[in-house]
């Protein structure tokens, strides 16, 4: 798994039991039961205030700039972490038919989520088994995972004309896309006030989950860390006090 595959941990501090409304400790804002057990997290602070820490703000606006439309194909390159799961979502309420890398372990969570096919990256180039599937080519592609200076030219080579090569990383040339009637577009992270507000009403309408991998006593934050590290997480981790 390349270190971009790896979701990062997420660490949210919970009150837990003892019944009767609780208020966030941090943020004064009300926490609501998590479906998953007893534990409760504060609504504002994981959906409103802390949208751009959780980099959900950069997976909106992401598909934003793929411009997306009904029938669509998109390839999420780097789609198992946290922006690349929030990134499918988008793109289906698009109405867009999105392409998720994954390995087998994380494939089926991923089209919980909303994708439409999934490919493993452990078993061959995922420009390959992309071009095999779609000979005619797609749309756009968000890419979380090439660095600067890297290779995306093959992941260039499976746009249409006109396609939308959106990079994360700053991973792209314009110019030289645009001579192969491609656009390029290198996203910087800079939410609006709008932009916080839609991502907002998505949570409330229930179009925006978020994964939770684990529920853990304090006393094992150590061993979550590490096991993040490995890439073994899958969402977000919840500490219980």
């Amino acid at each position: 798994m390349g270190r971009d595959e790896v979701p990062r941990l997420r660490l949210v501090v919970v009150a837990v039991d003892g019944g009767g409304p609780r208020l966030c400790r941090g943020c004064g804002g009300p926490l609501m039961p998590s479906a998953k057990s007893t534990a409760v997290f504060c609504e504002a602070a994981c959906r409103s205030r802390h949208w751009r820490r959780m980099r959900r703000v950069t997976a909106y606006q992401a598909t934003e700039a793929a411009r997306l439309d009904t029938g669509h194909i998109v390839l999420i390159n780097g789609a198992s972490g946290g922006v690349g799961q929030s990134a499918i979502q988008f793109a289906v309420n698009e109405g867009a038919r999105v392409l998720a890398t994954a390995a087998p372990d994380v494939s089926g969570r991923l089209r919980e989520l909303g994708a439409h096919e999934t490919v493993d990256f452990t078993a061959a180039p995922v420009a390959e088994q992309v071009l095999a599937a779609h000979p005619e080519g797609i749309d756009a592609v968000l890419d979380l995972v090439t660095r600067p200076g890297g290779d995306i030219g093959p992941l260039a080579d499976l746009l249409k004309p006109g396609g939308r090569l959106v990079s994360t990383n700053h991973a792209t040339d314009p110019d030289a896309l645009a001579a192969r009637e491609i656009h390029g577009v290198n996203l910087s992270n800079d939410p609006s006030r709008a932009e916080l507000t839609a991502l907002a009403d998505l949570a409330a309408a229930g179009k925006l989950r978020i994964t939770l991998d684990a529920e853990i006593r304090l006393d094992d934050a150590p061993a979550a860390v590490a096991r993040a590290r490995s890439g073994h997480a899958r969402g977000k981790t919840v500490i219980l006090l």
